[in-house]
């Protein structure tokens, strides 16, 4: 009885040919493992394109360093106690950051629009927080009222220089570069905690963020 082609299994010739009629399925399978490699490749490139950083552009007034860490993402859920918006804030993570953007509570209240100014030193930022001489449920209350969204702050517990002092290597916001920007009378809380300064005023005008006494 003449068995179905179908049911053939493939055979080599002695002379290692396939046998005629017979398809090479040794030929398939090399071809769909050379499919999947050039798919697992492009894969991969579509996920390196995705990791983009959040330092997307250099910070106005100071020097871009290094290579951009990964992206990295927080709840940005404002809490009351300790002025902390992320829930795990002391756990470091591996991922190296290249800078984080603490910007004074009274030359975030001279910008038109304070949510604009956030939005924008996000750009340049990996963290963006807000320090100042006010209680956690006053911040709030402005954050709310203005739209803001900051991954840190402090409160009245914790005055603005130890809030700086406490993002250190083994904080979560911890980033190469810490830059306080604030009015000139405020930079020594940055000289206390080991922060860079720059000049709310400066940064404004090299950013064009419009500031309502101006």
């Amino acid at each position: 009885m003449t068995r179905n082609s179908t049911d053939t299994p493939t055979r080599l010739t002695d002379g290692g040919r396939p046998t005629p009629g017979v398809p090479d399925v040794s030929e398939k399978s090399t071809d769909e493992h050379d499919r999947s490699d050039a798919d697992d490749a492009t894969a991969e490139s579509e996920s390196a394109e995705r990791q983009q950083t959040a330092s997307g552009r250099a910070m106005p007034g100071v020097p871009q360093t290094g290579a951009a860490s990964t992206e990295t993402e927080s709840s940005h859920n404002h809490g009351d106690g300790g002025g902390d918006s992320c829930g795990t804030e002391e756990s470091h993570d591996e991922t190296e950051h290249d800078l984080t953007t603490a910007i004074s509570l009274r030359g975030l209240k001279r910008a038109e629009m304070p949510s604009s100014v956030v939005s924008d030193a996000k750009t340049w930022s990996d963290w963006v927080g807000v320090v100042g001489e006010a209680s956690g449920p006053a911040m709030n209350t402005y954050f709310r009222k203005n739209a803001v969204d900051v991954d840190f702050f402090n409160d009245a517990s914790q005055g603005p220089a130890d809030r700086l002092a406490r993002i250190d290597e083994g904080h979560h916001f911890y980033s190469e570069r810490r830059v306080l920007v604030g009015l000139p009378e405020e930079k020594e809380w940055a000289e206390e905690a080991g922060w860079e300064f720059q000049s709310f005023e400066e940064v404004s005008q090299e950013s064009g963020w419009t500031l309502e006494n101006a």
